[in-house]
């Protein structure tokens, strides 16, 4: 797993949450 790929995969992980936080409040 390369850099860029472990990047990207925090950053979505990171918008997952953040959408998540919205659905449910």
């Amino acid at each position: 797993m390369t850099s860029i790929q472990l990047a990207l995969s925090l950053e979505l992980i990171f918008t997952f949450l953040m959408i998540y936080q919205k659905v449910r409040s």
